[in-house]
């Protein structure tokens, strides 16, 4: 192989360059040798074959105890300092307790009474299965009994009347609690002069509960007033006294009323 030749410098100038030197020739390479190829290593045994283990009987874990609770703390109590005692409060007077004023019950009034006049009575015979009337009634006795609107004692007018012929014996069946009977009895101006009389109330019993002394025909009447309280009937009597006009004698319970409840 011909070396490179070197090529020539540009000439700038006119001026005479002086005739190259020749170079010299390049070295010729030295051809290398074949590097010898390195020898192949030898190829591994083959591992042999590694045992297995032979299986080891690993015992049962035992079971771990758990572990004792721990003890909760005692609580502690505290006492608080005591407290200052509190100054004691100033004393208060005691306030009288007021006085009730007594109290005064009324008493319960009486209840207010009823009038039963004697000329407005019904006459009624007690017996057998027979209901009595809410207030007195009259029951015949003897001779006769005439219940007037008007009657004249002493030449004097009375409204209510019970006129009867003595001797004369009319019972009065109260039929209720009954307080009183009152009245003005005397000889009716029908009866003639000189005849006279006395009139009685009696008790159911024949008691005497009231008598007038001896009237003529002419005198004046005389007040009844009998208290009744725990009687269940009176008996009204006229008897006439001795004498040629005793048959004529006519008497009168004039005003006659029972106060009951």
């Amino acid at each position: 192989m011909a070396p490179p030749v070197a090529a020539a410098a540009p000439v700038s100038s006119p001026a005479v360059v002086p005739p190259p030197v020749p170079a010299p020739p390049a070295p010729r390479p030295v051809p290398q040798s074949a590097a010898e190829p390195e020898p192949e290593p030898a190829p591994a045994p083959s591992p042999s074959p590694t045992p297995k283990p032979a299986p080891v009987r690993t015992a049962a874990p035992s079971r771990t105890p758990a572990p004792p609770a721990s003890p909760s703390p005692t609580p502690v109590a505290v006492t608080p300092p005591p407290a200052p005692a509190p100054e004691p409060p100033a004393p208060v007077p005691p306030t009288p307790e007021p006085v009730p004023s007594p109290v005064v019950t009324p008493p319960i009034p009486p209840a207010p009474a009823r009038d039963f006049w004697a000329d407005a009575l019904p006459f009624f015979n007690p017996g057998g299965n027979r209901v009595p009337p809410a207030g007195p009634s009259l029951r015949h006795g003897g001779g006769w009994v005439w219940q007037r609107d008007a009657v004249r004692i002493g030449d004097r007018r009375y409204r209510h009347g019970l006129s009867v012929h003595a001797p004369s014996s009319t019972t009065v069946d109260l039929n209720r609690s009954c307080r009183s009977f009152d009245a003005v009895a005397g000889l009716d101006d029908l009866t003639l002069p000189g005849a006279r009389a006395v009139f009685s109330v009696l008790g159911e019993d024949g008691t005497a509960l009231w008598t007038s002394p001896q009237l003529r025909a002419g005198d004046p009447p005389v007040a009844v007033h009998v208290p009744l309280a725990g009687l269940g009937s009176v008996r009204l009597t006229v008897t006439p006294l001795r004498g040629p006009w005793a048959g004529s004698v006519v008497g009168d319970w004039a005003q006659a009323r029972f106060s009951c409840v």
